[in-house]
């Protein structure tokens, strides 16, 4: 056995201020000198000073190696072992805080693998900037642009450029607006038509400096063409529609003016309560409109007719009276006048003919 193996644990060390240990073969410290019982602790076993995940270090140990171990007594601190001479039965090590250097690793490393995301991300965004019809954009609290890049360059008619002021630009005035208010620190979006047909949405977002206060903004301009183009579309067809639908009333209730001061309303189909609502108000405009003295509903062509519509039908005569229109109701069959009894319906002095004729001449004969 070598002199090492047999030094007992009060046997002092040539150099005491060296952090020198003898490890026994389960890694129990043998001996240790007073500047590695400063550094790693006084324990007397390698598994009540290191690291559990560390202990396969001192297999290396055995071979001559090192390894890098965590104390457990302080676990900022990183300790290099090193063997400096073994045998079967002993290790004799020595050990050096490198702390500061694996700190300096990490954060190398940490800083690298964030260099390695922005170099990532910076392509990715490059790859957007050159195929998507988009256009990125900065400028001062002035208006003057900073920086522009984007694909979405190549669909604008006047292309802005840099140290142009867009104060200055032939663009709208909600656009500048929108600037304005980005650079007073506010969050803005823009639609602008900034060619022919061709339309940006711009996201307007302020640029701020160290101390936070605005200093700029920063633009994102997104082509939004096909989204008004279909919008405009369907504000057509809706136009459209609502104009089909008032074409479509019309007819289903038309205002005939049949003599001078004479209106005929010929009425076709069911009459709903619905239905109703829309003739009346077909008749009380056409009164206005032709200042007629008669009315007359002709409901020849009328297939059916429930209680509901029935009193709608005799209140639009109730109301054109309050005109000052008398009004005859013309080709009443018989299942309608049954209905009209049957649900109790008032008729007053309503006046009923049993053709348009009939109701013209009784027109006539009360001028």
């Amino acid at each position: 056995m070598s002199a090492t193996a047999t030094m007992s644990s009060n046997t002092a060390w040539p150099i005491d201020n060296v952090p020198l240990a003898s490890l026994g073969p389960d890694g129990t410290v043998v001996q240790a000198s007073a500047a590695w019982r400063a550094s790693v602790g006084a324990g007397a076993d390698w598994r009540e000073i290191f690291d559990d995940a560390q202990i396969r270090g001192f297999t290396a140990l055995r071979e001559g190696g090192e390894c890098v171990v965590a104390l457990r007594s302080n676990a900022g601190v990183k300790l290099l072992v090193k063997a400096i001479s073994s045998s079967d039965s002993v290790v004799v090590a020595t050990g050096t805080d490198v702390s500061g250097i694996v700190a300096e690793r990490d954060s190398l490393r940490e800083n690298l693998e964030f260099m390695s995301f922005q170099a990532t991300t910076s392509s990715m965004f490059s790859n957007v900037l050159e195929a998507a019809p988009v256009i990125l954009w900065s400028a001062d609290t002035a208006g003057v642009i900073t920086m522009i890049d984007g694909a979405g360059l190549e669909r604008v008619q006047q292309v802005p450029k840099l140290g142009e002021n867009m104060f200055e630009r032939p663009t709208s005035e909600g656009q500048k607006e929108a600037i304005r208010r980005a650079c007073a620190g506010d969050r803005c979006v823009s639609t602008d038509e900034l060619a022919p047909d061709v339309y940006f949405e711009t996201w307007h977002l302020p640029l701020r400096d160290d101390s936070g206060a605005p200093s700029g903004v920063i633009g994102l301009s997104i082509d939004v063409s096909e989204r008004v183009r279909k919008e405009r579309e369907n504000a057509r067809q809706l136009e459209q529609i609502a104009t089909q639908r008032d074409l479509i009333r019309s007819l289903g209730c038309p205002v005939l003016q049949v003599d001078d001061d004479i209106l005929c309303v010929p009425l076709i189909g069911e009459i709903t309560e619905k239905r109703g609502v829309e003739i009346a108000d077909s008749l009380l405009a056409g009164i206005g409109r032709f200042n007629a003295r008669f009315a007359i509903l002709d409901i020849t062509g009328v297939d059916a007719m429930d209680g509901p519509a029935a009193d709608g039908l005799l209140r639009i005569v109730w109301a054109a009276r309050l005109l000052g229109v008398e009004t005859v109701l013309s080709g009443v069959s018989p299942a309608i006048a049954q209905m009209l009894v049957s649900v109790g319906a008032n008729l007053g002095n309503l006046y009923s003919t049993r053709s348009i004729r009939d109701a013209m001449l009784r027109c006539r004969s009360v001028r």
